[in-house]
């Protein structure tokens, strides 16, 4: 036997879906405005800010045709509680075309813009927090793209309301890589968990934290059966390299419950399992935790 080995899989994978929990930092864009707001700008130029509280101050280092901010310029919004920029082509008082936004809390957004809104691949960037690069739509990431968090993570695929679902590829640095298909940001569905140390998980995954799935650790073990809270929890098989097989029921990643194991050398132990601990009359085993914790 090797005891608690099969373990190391299973706190690894605690962690790697731990990790996709990680909130993606967002602040709203004037991507998608709520209603027709103009204002004048230092120069008098009139130009849309597309929110109800016009800025305190508005500059435009560009043209003003026809009484709007037009061509390629800055305008800069300042208000007390900070500033927003935008960088880029304006037609009649609206961005229009490449232009990029940068606020002062760090948040910079560049993209193809029209008529004040843009919808499309995006880049976007929040200062040591997350960065974005993909499909756009209603202020929120949507189809393909790629995120980038400080931790180093990186999730590469199908996004939908600004979280990752569908099909996608999650990487953790250090940790390995889960590989399938997601929803509201969070594996779910068909999907492979592979670890930098050797193992793999792959199995039908549900809200992180169960999954009907085969375990194979680094040194050969495998498990098929149920995971709950990511571990060992319902019915399942498990199979040693040198023989060894255990079916039946689990808790908490040990056998309890009916089970049957079956040793290599032929003997075997059929019964009622508690807490990993076997016994009928005198004879006695245990699989996962040590013999002289058993009753």
């Amino acid at each position: 036997m090797q005891p608690e080995r099969t373990a190391i899989a299973i706190i690894a994978a605690a962690l790697l879906l731990t990790a996709s929990n990680a909130a993606i930092s967002q602040e709203p864009l004037a991507s998608s405005p709520p209603k027709e707001d103009w204002a004048l700008t230092t120069s008098g130029c009139k130009i849309w800010v597309g929110q109800p509280q016009v800025p305190k101050t508005i500059t435009w280092s560009g043209s003003c045709v026809d009484g709007y901010v037009s061509g390629y310029g800055v305008v800069n919004l300042q208000e007390p509680g900070g500033y927003e920029s935008y960088t880029g082509n304006m037609t009649n008082g609206k961005s229009n075309g490449h232009g990029t936004v940068t606020r002062g809390t760090g948040v910079t957004f560049t993209g193809e813009w029209r008529d004040g809104v843009t919808e499309g691949p995006v880049v976007y960037d929040v200062a040591n927090k997350f960065h974005y690069e993909g499909g756009w739509i209603n202020r929120r990431e949507e189809g393909r793209g790629v995120g980038v968090w400080s931790t180093g993570s990186k999730y590469e695929g199908e996004w939908r309301n600004g979280k990752q679902s569908g099909t996608g590829i999650m990487t953790y640095p250090n940790i390995g890589q889960y590989e399938g298909q997601f929803q509201d940001g969070k594996p779910s569905g068909h999907g492979t968990l592979r670890f930098n140390i050797g193992a793999t998980v792959e199995g039908e995954w549900n809200d992180i934290s169960s999954a009907r799935a085969v375990v194979i650790t680094p040194w050969g073990d495998k498990f098929e059966g149920d995971l709950k809270d990511l571990r060992r929890n319902g019915k399942g098989s498990y199979l040693w390299v040198n023989g060894d097989r255990y079916e039946g029921e689990w808790h908490d990643n040990v056998p309890d419950g009916a089970g049957m194991l079956k040793k290599s050398d032929g003997s075997v132990f059929a019964g009622v399992w508690m807490h990993g601990c076997f016994r009928d009359g005198d004879r006695r085993t245990s699989l996962f935790v040590k013999q002289e914790t058993c009753q």
